[in-house]
């Protein structure tokens, strides 16, 4: 929900752009290992040599997780505190090594595609550089949509999704961030609930899927890209059964990723009591391909359905049933370490076309496992017991 990615304050749900999302990625996940969010919204795996084994099964590996390899990558959001306001840079700095001395190992770094400088992206490579040197690697999402916000640069906003003028757009944007992150990049993922995207928007669902194996080729075969690149598309966890495209991309691709964000839309107080179910769910439509948790939360404000004490229960049932089928796992995500800055999630939540003291923006507003004033809520100790369960073998 707070992204800097590149160098901007933007508020996407990725934290939680809907119930959740699901990434079919392109790229073979063997192993898991522990990874932690940054601000920019995500999950890779620990430095270099770590990246390479977590997730390991490589490309062309067929996605197998071998079940021998039990460590799940942690992710956490560094979402700065902003209690006077918003953050200041060595807030952001703060909230790293925060969620570094939680055992943070990757960052997610999330970036609206009609946000992304033309050419040269000197912030991006200023963000990915400071992972690379704490031993970090990086998701970085391309939202090439958002829920139902379509994200294309304004000099493509007319043009169809598999049109050539968009495919060079979306080359150039790829080149932009491989240029910055190189082998700091474990994933790239594009779009965000796209099957919402899609289901509001039909007519454009073919284009769509020709352009996503665009995406996802480009990306894998991309020269600045590391050897153990995972390219996806994003879905939400509905898509199985609701999205046709769905089938045809899941049978292309061969990483699963999700992100889990129960009651947002519909906010009723028990949303968190399906979770075993959901994971368990998640697992079984994957067909066996390891799984990615991009990004999970749940809200503590009462209005959207939330409490301090259900936002506990959530992530220490999640982190519960993600260790029940760990060998299924590759990275599991905390979406927000702090509460989202205002004045950002205000923006997000007049994305999405909704107001700004509704549910909705209770929702995407109360998802820190910390207050805005660094003060820690109940979920905190949750998140750190489990970040230490999954990360043992």
């Amino acid at each position: 929900m707070y992204d800097r990615g590149v160098g901007a304050r933007t508020s996407i749900p990725v934290v939680a752009t809907t119930i959740a999302l699901l990434v079919l990625g392109c790229d073979g996940l063997g192993p898991a290992e522990i990874v932690v969010t940054s601000s920019d919204g995500g999950q890779a795996s620990g430095g270099k040599d770590g990246g390479q084994s977590a997730g390991g099964g490589g490309a062309g590996t067929g996605g197998t997780t071998s079940a021998s390899v039990s460590p799940v990558l942690v992710a956490i959001t560094p979402t700065p505190a902003s209690s006077g306001g918003e953050p200041s840079a060595a807030d952001a700095i703060e909230a790293d090594v925060t969620t570094f001395g939680a055992g943070a190992r990757a960052a997610v770094v999330v970036l609206p595609w009609d946000e992304l400088p033309s050419g040269e992206a000197p912030a991006l490579k200023k963000r990915l550089a400071f992972y690379a040197a704490h031993q970090r690697r990086a998701l970085v999402n391309l939202a090439v949509v958002d829920r139902v916000a379509d994200r294309r640069p304004a000099p493509i906003a007319g043009a169809a999704w598999n049109a050539p003028a968009t495919f060079d757009a979306l080359h150039k944007a790829l080149d932009a961030v491989f240029d910055a992150g190189g082998d700091a990049i474990r994933f790239v993922t594009f779009g965000r609930d796209v099957d919402l995207y899609l289901a509001a928007h039909p007519t454009e669902r073919t284009a769509f899927v020709a352009f996503a194996k665009e995406a996802c080729g480009y990306a894998r075969s991309h020269g600045g890209a590391a050897a153990d690149l995972g390219a996806g598309v994003a879905f939400s966890p509905s898509a199985p059964k609701s999205e046709p495209s769905f089938p045809e991309l899941l049978e292309a691709q061969d990483v699963v990723a999700f992100s889990y964000f129960p009651g947002l839309g519909t906010y009723e107080a028990d949303a968190t009591s399906g979770v075993v179910a959901v994971v368990s769910g998640i697992a079984d439509a994957t067909l066996g391909k390891p799984i990615v948790l991009q990004a999970a939360g749940a809200p503590s404000d009462a209005l959207a359905g939330g409490s301090e004490a259900t936002q506990q229960a959530f992530f220490a049932t999640l982190f519960g049933a993600i260790g029940a089928r760990r060998s299924s796992f590759a990275l599991a995500a905390v979406t927000e370490l702090h509460d989202a800055p205002a004045a950002s999630c205000a923006a997000w939540v007049a994305s999405q076309g909704e107001p700004p003291d509704g549910p909705f923006a209770a929702y995407a507003c109360s998802l820190g496992v910390l207050h805005a004033d660094g003060l820690p809520k109940p979920a905190w100790s949750a998140v750190l017991a489990g970040a230490a369960a999954l990360s043992s073998p």
